[in-house]
């Protein structure tokens, strides 16, 4: 279901057109730097390789809880670009080097439409929140994810300031709703659910 959910952005990447441009004072400070095309690709494999692990080993409970809050953060993220179309001025590349023909080909192969909620910070959000939870340990590099993203997008010129507030906006409530759906269960009734089920 995730995945399905996902893929409505290639549909409406393709057929979206125009909107609001959200770009501010800041965004107009932030230099183009190609090499940020590398972690900007890469972040896609995260979420994937992520999501396979989560599948096989992370904790019932959570993975439902991850599950949940994926779909709340997706779904309506696709409806906001389909409703309220945003999309971002890309500037024009004028290096010859290997990142900027990368950066090129980012460019013709995603069109600069779908801008706000950024894909990536929602992404990188539920990676690092659920990842955290479930492995402790693995904070600093759950960190160091949102911070390349934070980088990868701006100075790739994919998204802007509010793109990315945006996203971390519908992580952090389909966090919220995904915890509270699966952890706030009443364990009393669970118990005497299971207490009657062992009687019978």
């Amino acid at each position: 279901m995730v995945v399905l959910a996902q893929c409505i952005y290639t549909l409406t990447n393709r057929v979206m057109h125009g909107g609001v441009l959200l770009e501010t004072s800041l965004d107009r400070l932030i230099p183009l730097w190609p090499i940020w095309t590398v972690p900007y690709f890469l972040m896609l494999g995260v979420w994937v390789l992520f999501g396979l692990w989560a599948v096989f080993k992370m904790e019932e409970r959570l993975f439902k809880a991850y599950i949940i809050a994926s779909l709340v953060t997706i779904i309506p993220s696709k409806l906001i670009f389909i409703f309220w179309p945003t999309y971002v001025q890309r500037p024009q590349i004028t290096g010859q080097d290997w990142a900027s023909n990368l950066l090129r080909f980012l460019y013709a192969n995603d069109r600069p439409n779908n801008a706000f909620p950024s894909r990536h910070m929602y992404f990188a959000v539920l990676v690092a929140y659920f990842g955290t939870r479930w492995k402790p340990k693995l904070l600093l590099p759950m960190l160091g994810i949102v911070i390349l993203v934070i980088g990868a997008t701006l100075f790739t010129k994919q998204h802007y300031v509010m793109d990315l507030a945006g996203g971390a906006a519908m992580a952090a409530i389909g966090i919220f709703v995904g915890m509270t759906w699966v952890f706030s269960r009443p364990t009393q009734k669970l118990a005497g659910k299971k207490r009657m089920e062992d009687v019978c």
